[in-house]
């Protein structure tokens, strides 16, 4: 009778503890540094919806030399579907001590559904340990793919036709094109605004972006066409601008290529933007 008492309590824990089970989840993207760069950023969460707290650990530059993993606390707001998070100790680090001041990350993030795809968007604060002095802003920007269904192959009634071979892209840029990224281009600016224009001046083959600016993001997964779509931004004298591309596909043909126009009252510069897939690219403005 004691050793059937014992069994009942021994199951009963079990299925207690399974109602309260976490629920992981790896989300993957970047960390956009206000006046810094760009950095591969990933959370591993766990979230307990029933408390209403979040657990885990990031990941900074993963696979990279500073790479640094960080221990993650938090709460979960279901109603608002929002999640505050905040680093508060390292666990691992590639980087040398004496070459990196570690900036402990705070952000709330919002949750949002992109394609299919569970994202994670929001602003975020950094601050030095143990005083809480602020050492950086900017945002941060996680998806987590969802799992696509795999379709079957369908059976061909007739004989495959010849393949045949994409059409060159028509490049219509005639000022000097070049790459946002190796080309570390800032461009000094005179007004108090920038007017961003973006399209797909080749092939429309369902190239889609998402855009930054200062790490906050003005768009997501936005499909480019041959219709110039715009975007106005403020360009302050205190502090060096960012905007940033994020290559959200590749299209039907590879790379994702963006047409881009920055206008700075009457002047204009005219970029051309060609990434991989998941690749961010970014220019920086400075008045």
């Amino acid at each position: 009778m004691i050793k059937r008492q014992k069994c009942i309590l021994v199951v009963l824990f079990l299925l207690s503890l399974s109602t309260t089970m976490l629920s992981q989840t790896i989300y993957d993207g970047k960390l956009i540094v206000k006046e810094s760069g760009i950095f591969n950023y990933k959370l591993v969460l766990n979230i307990d919806s029933n408390k209403k707290t979040v657990s885990g650990y990031s990941i900074t530059d993963e696979k990279g030399k500073e790479e640094t993993k960080t221990l993650v606390k938090g709460t979960f707001q279901p109603n608002k579907k929002k999640i505050n998070i905040s680093e508060y100790e390292i666990v691992s680090t590639k980087a040398k001590a004496s070459d990196v001041v570690f900036c402990f990350i705070e952000a709330e993030l919002e949750m949002k559904m992109v394609e299919n795809d569970s994202t994670l968007v929001g602003k975020f604060t950094g601050r030095l340990f143990p005083k809480k002095d602020i050492c950086g802003t900017g945002g941060v920007f996680v998806k987590q793919p969802a799992r696509k269904k795999i379709k079957k192959p369908k059976v061909p009634t007739q004989l495959p036709k010849e393949k045949i071979a994409p059409p060159a892209k028509e490049e219509k840029i005639e000022a000097k094109s070049f790459d946002i990224v190796t080309s570390n281009t800032v461009l000094t600016w005179s007004s108090d605004s920038a007017l961003v224009e973006i399209w797909d001046q080749g092939n429309q083959d369902a190239d889609s972006v998402s855009i930054f600016f200062d790490g906050k993001l003005l768009v997501s997964n936005l499909k480019l066409t041959d219709t110039k779509v715009k975007y106005k931004v403020p360009i302050s004298k205190t502090s060096e601008h960012m905007v940033s591309i994020l290559a959200e596909n590749e299209g039907k043909y590879t790379p994702n290529t963006a047409a881009i126009i920055l206008h700075d009252g009457n002047k204009k510069y005219q970029l051309l933007c060609e990434s991989k897939i998941n690749e961010m690219k970014t220019i920086k403005i400075k008045r």
